[in-house]
């Protein structure tokens, strides 16, 4: 979408690289939940908070969330693990 709207490749990538490293050093740093950070870098009414509404409205949550179950039922067929999952 970035390249869509004219930000060159270079650029996009290390946008994308920056935000993801930024997301995951604050997770690994700190003792705060997920969505407490979230918070704290959410301005209401700014880029963020657009952005998150269309996370919301297009379902990426449930969708990370039958990707993660998917990816761990492969992994049980390929493994050969019968075992149920946990927390089943």
């Amino acid at each position: 979408a970035a390249v869509e709207l004219g930000i060159p490749v270079a650029i996009a990538r290390r946008l994308v690289s920056r935000t993801i490293r930024g997301a995951g050093g604050m997770l690994v740093e700190t003792d705060a939940e997920p969505a407490t950070l979230r918070d704290a870098v959410t301005s209401r009414g700014g880029t963020t908070a657009a952005a998150l509404e269309q996370f919301e409205r297009w379902g990426l949550e449930p969708a990370i969330s039958d990707a993660i179950r998917a990816a761990e039922a492969r992994s049980r067929e390929l493994s050969g693990d019968s075992a149920p999952p946990r927390g089943a």
